[in-house]
């Protein structure tokens, strides 16, 4: 079912800080990935979520199993992929 960009952002930081130790220990990380490629959190571009979602995962390399790294990385370009064109 295609989601809305803005829809896909709040999943992707919901799995991130479920990964990462919940909101308080993960959100300096998700706001500094959004602030580097110039995304807003209510209006991000696919490409733009692209970039934090490899910028997030290459947070967890070291801390997580690869195949975790991996999973996570197929589920959420999974969901930027099914955005509904605007």
């Amino acid at each position: 079912m295609p989601m809305k960009a803005v829809e896909v952002s709040d999943e992707i930081v919901c799995r991130f800080c479920n990964l990462n130790g919940g909101l308080e220990a993960a959100m300096p990380f998700i706001a500094y990935q959004f602030k580097r490629v110039g995304a807003d959190f209510s209006d991000p571009t696919k490409e733009q979520l692209k970039d934090i979602v490899e910028g997030l995962l290459a947070l967890l390399v070291g801390c997580k199993p690869p195949d975790v790294v991996e999973r996570e990385r197929r589920i959420m370009l999974r969901w930027i992929d099914n955005i509904e064109p605007t």
